[in-house]
């Protein structure tokens, strides 16, 4: 049997009349598989973390990218790994403390640049509300962003959903006088 050197050491060092050195080479082999395995677990957690605040970092870059209006910029940082569903958190934040609103609902919001489609292509969820029960299909019709508007739609967005005061899309829309998306609200199947 051929022991690793500090196996040698511990078999021989503890040694004892009537012991058998294989017995105690086994014993340091166990005590050695514990202390690789203890260093394994550490270096996995330390990986682990380190991609745990990289996607912290693509997540905040992109949120600061949409607020921008930096389409170019977002791309980037999608095809990067960065959540097309990351939320913004501090100033605008949800003040019961659930969070920020999610990058779509940004987009919605923002400049109707094509920020709104770049996202749902990468996934964004369209039908997410807020802590209000706003959705970005919402925030978009009441500013009048069509653009936005037709990338939600034509991923599915939920033109029914409708916020704790019963308020929806198309009423937003109705309200703003954008005759325009209320038009391709309602082709979507919207109720007033």
């Amino acid at each position: 049997m051929h022991m690793t050197k500090g196996a040698a050491e511990v078999a021989g060092m503890v040694r004892k009349p009537g012991q058998s050195t294989l017995l105690l080479a086994l014993v340091a082999a166990f005590v050695g598989t514990l202390t690789w395995f203890s260093y394994s677990i550490e270096q996995r957690a330390w990986r682990s973390q380190a991609r745990i605040q990289r996607q912290a970092d693509l997540d905040r870059a992109l949120i600061t990218a949409v607020t921008r209006g930096d389409v170019a910029g977002a791309r980037s940082l999608l095809q990067q790994g960065a959540d097309p569903n990351a939320k913004e958190h501090g100033v605008g934040s949800d003040i019961e403390g659930h969070g920020g609103w999610p990058a779509l609902m940004v987009a919605a919001e923002g400049k109707d640049n094509g920020m709104a489609q770049l996202l749902v292509d990468h996934g964004a969820d369209v039908n997410v509300q807020d802590v209000r029960g706003h959705t970005p299909l919402m925030v978009a019709a009441y500013l009048g962003h069509s653009g936005a508007v037709k990338a939600m739609l034509g991923k599915g967005a939920n033109v029914g959903i409708r916020r704790m005061n019963g308020d929806t899309a198309l009423r937003f829309a109705v309200q703003q006088n954008h005759p325009d998306i209320v038009s391709l609200l309602k082709r979507a199947g919207a109720k007033e």
